[in-house]
């Protein structure tokens, strides 16, 4: 009896190496290769709410089997050896992609956001505070501070003239 316990036990965890997912499931699901040459199909995925995922093929998780049942598997963690991720300090966190996409949660506080490729922010956006921008800024709209709107400001500017020598100078170029 105690040796069929052991076995069973022995069933209820395992490595996986993820085939394929199908991201349209709800919940997600994954085909997996367990340990001993099985392979499980439309085994679920459950995500921490409010976060999403979906591991490339190749990328390995483990299994756990509920009830130590073969038949009832679900991954619960997954990782992928060839995109470890960014080292860290201890208390610090990251959220990654495979470009080098990430937003960093130094142990220090504050957070990084790097994005090789861009990043598009939607929708109406406040900062609070000081902003330092290390390159140019471009805007398709209309800039705007405490004296007004830019535009407004250059038709001001680019029409205004002078009196020098008794006559009145030309708007400037």
């Amino acid at each position: 009896m105690l040796a069929r316990l052991l076995s069973r036990l022995r069933l209820v965890v395992s490595w996986g190496r993820i085939e394929l997912t199908d991201h349209d499931a709800v919940p997600r699901r994954a085909q997996v290769s367990m340990l001993a040459g099985e392979t499980a199909n439309r085994v679920p995925l459950p995500q921490h709410y409010g976060f999403a995922s979906r591991p490339r093929s190749g990328s390995e998780g483990v299994v756990v089997c509920v009830g130590a049942d073969r038949a009832a598997p679900v991954l619960v963690a997954t990782f992928d050896r060839e995109l470890p991720g960014p080292e860290l300090d201890e208390g610090a966190g990251v959220v990654f992609g495979p470009r080098g996409d990430r937003v960093h949660f130094p142990a220090g506080g504050g957070f990084e956001v790097e994005a090789p490729n861009g990043a598009l922010i939607r929708g109406r956006t406040t900062i609070e505070g000081d902003v330092e921008v290390r390159g140019s800024v471009s805007a398709s709209g209309d800039v705007s501070d405490a004296a007004g709107a830019l535009a407004r400001l250059r038709a001001t500017y680019n029409a205004h003239t002078h009196v020098e020598n008794d006559s009145v100078t030309n708007p400037p170029l």
